[in-house]
């Protein structure tokens, strides 16, 4: 029996590249990448809200079409309330959770140097060196940002961003303002570093004082 070695063409494989013109690349600090997994177990609260809602709901409605020994209709009552309430707790966490992520993307993106930036990046026989010629840096960019005293800080550089003009910033310092008090009973501070007209600058403001940038 003799095998016969079918054509080598026979294996050839056409191949089509669908090639990019662009390619963006974003740098995010460790924070930002904390706030970003987050948002993935946010929808878990806003499932469990929609789930207690719709049991109130439908108590409500059984409660209204039937007739309920006064012992049940005080537990249903009980449970209507306590259901709307968590309910409604729930659905808050989950509505500031998806503020923070659509803030921390914003921030993300800013990054990207605006028309008249170029970024280029140094080969290995270059030493690996980043360079940036700077055309129009005039915008204003804030690099970090964090609210808190001693040991106890938070990150707000999202926050600061996403109420950011590009020209200025001014917001009053406060517990309000910066979704929450980091250390109770403790005077607090806000620190930012910023870049502002091709200069990298820090600054900071008390608690119930007003942060003006630049």
């Amino acid at each position: 029996m003799t095998l016969t070695k079918p054509p080598a063409d026979e294996f050839k494989i056409a191949v089509k590249r669908a090639r990019l013109d662009e390619v963006v690349v974003y740098e995010v600090t460790e924070s930002e990448l904390v706030v970003l997994e987050r948002g993935g177990s946010d929808s878990l609260l806003l499932n469990i809200a929609i789930f207690l809602f719709s049991s109130a709901l439908t108590l409500v409605v059984a409660m209204l079409t039937t007739n309920m020994g006064s012992p049940v209709r005080e537990l249903s009552v009980l449970f209507v309330i306590a259901a709307t309430a968590i309910g409604m707790f729930l659905a808050g966490l989950w509505y500031r959770g998806r503020l923070s992520a659509s803030a921390c993307s914003r921030t993300i993106r800013n990054r990207l140097p605006p028309n008249g930036v170029l970024e280029t990046i140094a080969t290995a026989d270059q030493s690996a060196s980043t360079h940036r010629t700077t055309v129009n840096s005039s915008k204003l960019l804030i690099t970090s940002a964090r609210y808190g005293a001693a040991t106890s800080w938070v990150d707000v550089t999202a926050e600061l961003m996403a109420k950011s003009t590009g020209q200025g910033l001014v917001v009053p310092v406060s517990n309000e303002e910066f979704g929450g008090d980091p250390c109770p009973n403790v005077a607090k501070t806000v620190e930012v570093t910023y870049q502002h007209q091709g200069l990298l600058q820090s600054v900071s403001a008390a608690e119930g004082s007003m942060l003006r940038l630049p």
